[in-house]
């Protein structure tokens, strides 16, 4: 039996979510799938967005506790294994002038003065040290949440004009 690919698919065609019961006919043969299921196929069918960011979430979650994970461990091996030693106090030489060009806060310092200036100074509340990045992430959600809402908005935009 011969398919054309090329062509759009015709009007009496599943759509994707019979299609995707079709998929699994062994498992659904002869009963009804649960509601729980149904209602989880829904919920993916409504949010097709935020179903295929679960994969973005996922692994920078992994990517978090395998760095906290690490961490730990480097943390208790060098405790355990490794006796404490004092080091000496090592004074810092002399370096010439130039060698301050090479450092590029040097020339990227006007720059962060400028941004300082017009940012306004917030004081965070003292608390663990994660808190602040806690803080920036969910600025940065909020942020590409609204990136979000605006191109949606702006797409729809474009379909109702053509």
């Amino acid at each position: 039996m011969d398919h054309d690919t090329t062509s759009p698919p015709a009007d009496n065609q599943p759509d994707q979510r019979d299609q995707r019961d079709q998929v699994r006919p062994a498992v659904l043969a002869g009963r009804t799938p649960p509601r729980l299921l149904v209602a989880f196929r829904a919920w993916q069918d409504r949010h097709p967005v935020l179903w295929s960011s679960r994969h973005v979430v996922i692994n920078v979650l992994g990517v978090v506790c395998t760095l906290l994970g690490l961490g730990l461990l480097l943390r208790l091996l060098i405790e355990k294994v490794l006796p404490h030693v004092d080091l000496p106090d090592i004074p810092t030489p002399d370096l010439p002038d130039w060698v301050r060009y090479l450092d590029p806060l040097y020339y990227l310092r006007p720059v962060i003065e400028w941004v300082a200036g017009i940012v306004p100074d917030i004081d965070l509340p003292d608390g663990p040290p994660w808190i602040k990045i806690a803080i920036a992430l969910l600025f940065a959600v909020g942020v590409s949440v609204r990136e979000y809402k605006r191109r949606t908005r702006d797409r729809e935009e474009r379909e109702r004009q053509a």
